[in-house]
This record gives structure tokens, sequence and C-alpha cells, in this order.
């Protein structure tokens, strides 16, 4: 699935996992991990369509209210969403609703679709990456669309995002004030980000 690289490293359990990322950290991840699309919403709107239509993508995961209110509305729901209802630190979003999932997920039938983390602001918590693991090896399991909801604040879960996705995926999350990021999962970009955090 992507979750051990060639040299036996598990990204679930990264030694990041679980204290406060350092300022210095959070400043070189604020820069874009991948393809920083901007433009107009139609630019945007044409070239994330390109990246989530590739005929060999494995899966589609959106980081952030944004990028996955972005991708509801272009009517594809991305496979694993995670969201904490905020943009930029302010409540924007009072539920699932105003993010354009389909009815389907406010059912009881569909209540285990939905699975929630606490994460902290500043933080990557061991319980958000066990709860993003978990949600996406369902997804691999049963073909059915998982949401993440987080209490708290899921800015860096970008990080567990890309790493622990199968290769040939895509991770779509918002720049603030610039576009949208879409990350292509390969085996080089997981090195490239592990050797951002100095874990290579």
């Amino acid at each position: 699935m992507g979750e051990i690289d060639r040299w036996g490293r598990v990204f679930a359990s990264l030694s990041i996992y679980g204290g406060k990322i350092p300022d210095k950290l959070r400043l070189r991840l604020k820069k874009p991990l991948g393809n920083l699309i901007k433009g107009s919403s139609v630019t945007i709107e044409r070239a994330v369509n390109e990246q989530i239509k590739l005929p060999d993508l494995t899966s589609v995961a959106a980081v952030g209210d944004e990028a996955t209110l972005f991708l509801n509305r272009l009517g594809r729901q991305p496979d694993i969403s995670v969201v904490d209802f905020h943009i930029k630190r302010v409540r924007v979003h009072q539920n699932l609703k105003d993010l354009e999932f389909p009815e389907v997920f406010w059912r009881e039938s569909y209540k285990d679709k939905i699975i929630k983390a606490e994460n902290p602001a500043g933080f990557i918590t061991t319980e958000l990456v066990r709860v993003y693991k978990t949600a996406l090896e369902r997804f691999i399991k049963d073909g059915k669309k998982r949401i993440v909801e987080v209490t708290g604040e899921e800015d860096l879960a970008g990080l567990p995002a890309i790493l622990l996705a199968p290769l040939g995926s895509v991770v779509i999350y918002g720049q603030p004030d610039e576009g949208i990021v879409a990350v292509t999962v390969t085996e080089s970009k997981k090195r490239e980000i592990l050797k951002l955090v100095n874990l290579s």
C-alpha cells in the first residue's frame, strides 16, 4: 500500500508524530509539496481535473475544507477527505452538508464512514495518523469513501496523507491565498518529504 519504503521505514511511525512540529519545519511545510495550480477558478478546475482523471490513478485524497469542497463541487468526491470546518483557523463550515458531501453521509448506516481524530494546531498526532491510515485501509478494502473529521486543526495532515498514500495516488490541498496543490505520490516524492523533515 506504500506504507513502508525500501529501507524498511514505516511511514505511520515516524519520530515527528506526536510532538509539536518545530517552527523551522512548519515553515518548510508551508511551501508547496507538489504542483501549485494558480489562476482563475476555470484554470484551476481544468488542471485539477486532468490530474485526477489519469487512467492509472490509485486514489484521491483532499486535505482541508477548501480542497474538499472544491472537489465535491467538481462532482469528484475525494476517496479520503480530511476536514476541520475551518479556513485559516476561522470556523467557516458547520457540518458536512456545508462541504457539499452527498446526503448518504448523514444516514445512520454511513456513520462508520466518518472517523474522528483530535489534532491540536502545530501537531501531527499519532491519533490523526492512525485514523487516517484506518480510513485509507478501509477505502482500499471496500472502495467506499471515507471522511476524517478533525477536532483541532488539519493543516499539517498533508504530510502523512502523502507518505501513507499508495504509489500512483494524488493528494490535493489548498495553498492559502495562492491556489491548489496537487501532489502525485511517487517513491521519489516520499523520499523528498523524508529529506525535508530530516528523516532520510
